[in-house]
């Protein structure tokens, strides 16, 4: 039976593939051109699925990877070649330099496959190796053969040069399945190796025999050999079912801490002593604490009875703390003392990161996810104490263990993660990135500069970048490789340390006003006009500093600035706001004595002598009728009389009584009289002539008002006058 976390791990590495460099994040020409300790990512694969498990740093900032690939690969990511073949699924090391060029690469691999490994380095910088092979292999890159057999599974562990050149290599295992999944190395160049094994193993590498026996189906494993790769030591435990061993850690005093996961109950005191733990569930997760001579000093399991639960990554310190993640569901007691410090995880599985004290006291424990499926995988601690730690998440996971949130969304089924927690525990940055399909992270590790290196794999298209930028890379087949170079980031703004233009204050968008190369965030004074932001009434503009009136215009362009105006109205555009100009209208005239300030009259006329102004006055005319609605607003006609109705009062109309003909020329203008006849040529129009034919009798009085008739004769007297009567005499005829 197998973890999760192996299955996951074995699972890149089970169908062989072929394995071809993917195009990097950089052209060639920019690559070569990185500055040491830049940011920089590397996807590669081909058909198969290939896997970047672990990872370790030198001094220098070299990266040391581990993985394992198949078919034939170009590890070179820049314009050079270096291509590997393999003969099955074999495992590779690839040392990349701090501006991430390949320095070299070798391949182990032989007649069957290899599982992914998991590489540490010695005190000098030398790359040692630990992982499981089939067949025979030839351990030696170069051109000397150094085989190794094995019938079934068998653990190895080898040891290189910093250029690459096999120093060792070491088989370990016997007649059952036996793996080989963590290596570590002390100051004094010693190698522990853990993993798990099942019947009868061998595990003394030369010529003596150093065999255990398991007590179950699988039992744990930690054999130390001294530098030359000679046995120094074994030590098992386990009980009556499955246990297995994920990784091993030592620090400088030859502390070691182990972890792995266990089903039933397990003794975990390798001498003579017992130290029984029962899991919760199916299976818990489990810290080993010994000593530099591999005696028990503390033992912790972490589990609930809710699902699988493991102990994957660890880190001791040089004070002797142990660090650890893993992942967890349902409720689990993180304290592996007396005392109770339970974790709930927020649904599924949650990643857990643990700080525990040199005697098996906790310091601190956290929980790390969403309510899906998150798991903590690869673990690194630095000098200081801050942990980087990788895996993956499903969904939205807050990676923020404090009161703060920091979540992160996968854009697909799994997403992988990095983060990295200060020595209280508390979240410094946290990287998610991915693609639609499963994308895992498995090994990290820290440089002195801060920068960390993180492996893993993806697969499909995913964007690599897990910082404000894009790096799209499809895997050529079902899982593809990555390496991933990370900053420093201590304000968690996705922009590196180095590069950020206010690196303890989080700004994404590195706005700055000036520029000054100081950021926007946190630069004292934004426009650099000497007067600081908090005393600036506009830090980011250099022309402003103060606006006495609080109107949000600056003092130096303010029209009117000891008086809100926001909308610097300039009525008569004299640069004087109308708020405070004596003279808003420009006319000559004081606003105090103009009878119209808000207009321009500078005669100061008032028709209707109101006191105001006609320009302003709203009944100019002083007839109670509104200008809007009078019909003649510069006359007085209060009656509104219309003669012709064509909306224009009689008082004003030019043409009163609508016949075209204008009044001042009109011989009748109050009557329609268009021909303006006038039969009697006195100037008066017919239509309104008293006396139309100049006889100077009335119209109403004459008997013959068309006709000049002065006498009024009217032979008949029949009303008619001679001079328009047709029968005067009266006679019809």
């Amino acid at each position: 039976m197998q973890t999760l976390v192996t299955r996951l791990r074995r699972a890149s590495t089970a169908a062989a593939s072929l394995l071809v460099a993917a195009l990097l994040l950089l052209p060639s020409a920019a690559e070569a051109a990185l500055p040491a300790d830049a940011p920089w990512f590397h996807p590669f694969g081909a058909a198969g699925g290939d896997t970047a498990h672990d990872v370790a740093i030198d001094s220098s900032g070299n990266s040391y990877v581990a993985g394992v690939f198949s078919g034939t690969v170009d590890f070179d990511p820049g314009a050079g070649t270096t291509n590997l073949t393999a003969t099955g699924d074999d495992v590779f090391v690839a040392k990349f330099t701090p501006a991430g060029d390949l320095a070299w690469a070798f391949k182990v691999g032989g007649t069957s496959n290899e599982q992914p490994p998991s590489i540490t380095l010695d005190g000098s910088g030398n790359p040692v190796v630990a992982g499981t092979f089939g067949g025979t292999v030839d351990f030696d890159p170069g051109a000397g053969v150094v085989n190794l057999s094995g019938s079934l599974w068998e653990g190895f562990v080898a040891k290189y040069t910093t250029a690459g050149a096999l120093s060792w290599a070491r088989q370990l295992g016997g007649s059952g399945n036996d793996f080989a999944t963590g290596v570590a190395v002390d100051s004094s160049g010693n190698t522990h190796v853990t993993g798990s094994f099942q019947v009868t193993a061998d595990f003394d590498p030369g010529a003596g025999t150093a065999n255990l026996t398991s007590f179950g189906q699988t039992d744990v494993f930690l054999v130390k050999l001294d530098n030359t790769g000679g046995f120094s030591w074994v030590k098992q435990f386990g009980g009556t079912d499955w246990d297995y061993s994920e990784q091993v850690a030592v620090n400088a005093s030859g502390a070691i801490a182990i972890t792995g996961l266990f089903w039933g109950t397990a003794d975990f005191d390798p001498g003579a002593g017992t130290a029984n733990l029962t899991s919760a569930g199916i299976s818990d997760g489990f810290i080993v604490r010994l000593s530099a001579s591999g005696d028990l000093a503390w033992a912790g399991r972490f589990g609930s009875a809710a699902g699988r639960d493991e102990a994957a990554g660890v880190a001791v310190d040089t004070a002797g703390i142990t660090h650890a993640t893993g992942h967890y569901s349902g409720t689990i007691d993180a304290d592996p003392g007396a005392a109770t410090t339970n974790l709930t995880s927020n649904g599924g599985d949650d990643a857990f990161l643990v700080k525990i004290g040199a005697t098996g006291n906790l310091v601190w424990a956290r929980t790390l996810g969403g309510n899906s499926t998150d798991y903590g995988i690869g673990l690194a601690v630095d000098a200081t104490g801050t942990s980087y730690v990788t895996g993956l998440f499903y969904g939205t996971a807050d990676f923020d263990p404090g009161a703060g949130t920091a979540n992160l969304t996968s854009h697909g089924t799994a997403d992988v993660f990095a983060a990295h927690f200060d020595a209280s525990g508390n979240l410094i940055w946290a990287r998610g990135w991915g693609g639609t399909a499963s994308d895992i992270g498995y090994g990290i590790d820290a440089a002195a500069s801060g920068f960390s290196t993180v492996t893993g794999r993806f697969a499909g298209t995913a964007d690599l970048d897990p910082g404000p930028g894009t790096l799209e890379a499809t895997s050529a087949g079902g899982d593809d490789a990555f390496v991933s170079h990370l900053p420093p980031d201590r304000d968690n703004d996705g922009v590196g340390d180095a590069t950020d233009n206010c690196p303890d204050a989080a700004n994404t968008d590195q706005a700055d006003n000036e520029p000054d190369g100081i950021g926007d965030a946190c630069d004292p004074d934004d426009d650099n006009d000497t007067v600081l932001d908090g005393d600036d009434a506009f830090p980011f503009d250099a022309t402003e500093w103060d606006d006495t009136d609080s109107d949000t215009v600056g003092d130096n362009s303010d029209n009117c600035p000891l008086a809100a105006n926001a909308d610097q109205a300039d009525q008569d555009g004299d640069g004087i706001g109308d708020v405070c100009d004596p003279d808003r209208d420009g006319d000559l005239v004081d606003n105090d004595t103009d009878n119209c300030p808000d207009h321009y009259n500078a005669t100061q006329r008032d028709r209707d002598k109101d006191g105001t102004g006609n320009p302003c006055d709203p009944d100019r005319d002083g007839d109670l009728v509104p200008n809007t609605t009078d019909n003649c607003p510069d006359a007085r006609n209060a009656s509104q009389a219309d003669k012709d109705g064509d909306g224009i009062g009689n008082r004003c109309d030019p043409d009163r009584d609508g016949d075209l003909v204008p009044n001042t020329t009109d011989n009748c203008p109050n009557a329609r009289n268009a021909s303006q006849a006038d039969q009697d040529k006195d100037g008066i129009g017919n239509r309104c002539d008293p006396d139309r034919d100049g006889d100077l009798v009335d119209n109403p009085l004459d008997n013959c008002p068309a006709t000049h008739n002065p006498s009024q004769a009217d032979k008949d007297r029949d009303g008619i006058g001679n001079k328009c009567d047709p029968t005067p005499d009266g006679d019809p005829a």
